[in-house]
């Protein structure tokens, strides 16, 4: 054997060295990404159901709530008109208050001549 066969065995061993070590980091890799691949199909399996379970409750509370709704709308409306009632009638009890006050003092004066007070002395 001479020098230039022992070296090119050499770099022949080297290369299948090489090879080899490329092929199981290959293999490794491989392995690496299918684990990391089905772990991320568990994850979104586990995020579609959650999402799914979340559409439902939504679901559930707009059906809840449309009724209160309604409710809210309702109390809108009767508040508003109970208000345009009280500005529209508000000048006519106030007149009442008006004449109220007039036959109050008018009793008071007929009671005063009615009844005259001792004098004091």
């Amino acid at each position: 054997m001479t020098v230039s066969d022992e070296a090119e065995l050499r770099i022949s061993v080297s290369e299948a060295r090489t090879d080899t070590k490329f092929a199981e980091f290959l293999g490794r890799t491989e392995a690496g990404f299918q684990t990391l691949r089905g772990e991320m199909q568990t994850g979104f399996a586990s995020l579609r159901g959650e999402i799914q379970a979340l559409n439902v409750r939504v679901d559930a509370i707009e059906k809840s709530t449309a009724g209160l709704r309604t409710t809210i709308i309702g109390t809108g409306i009767a508040t508003v008109a109970v208000l345009i009632a009280v500005l529209a009638y508000g000048q006519t009890w106030f007149g009442i208050g008006v004449s109220a006050r007039e036959v109050i003092r008018a009793t008071i004066a007929e009671y005063q001549i009615a009844h005259p007070e001792p004098a004091q002395r």
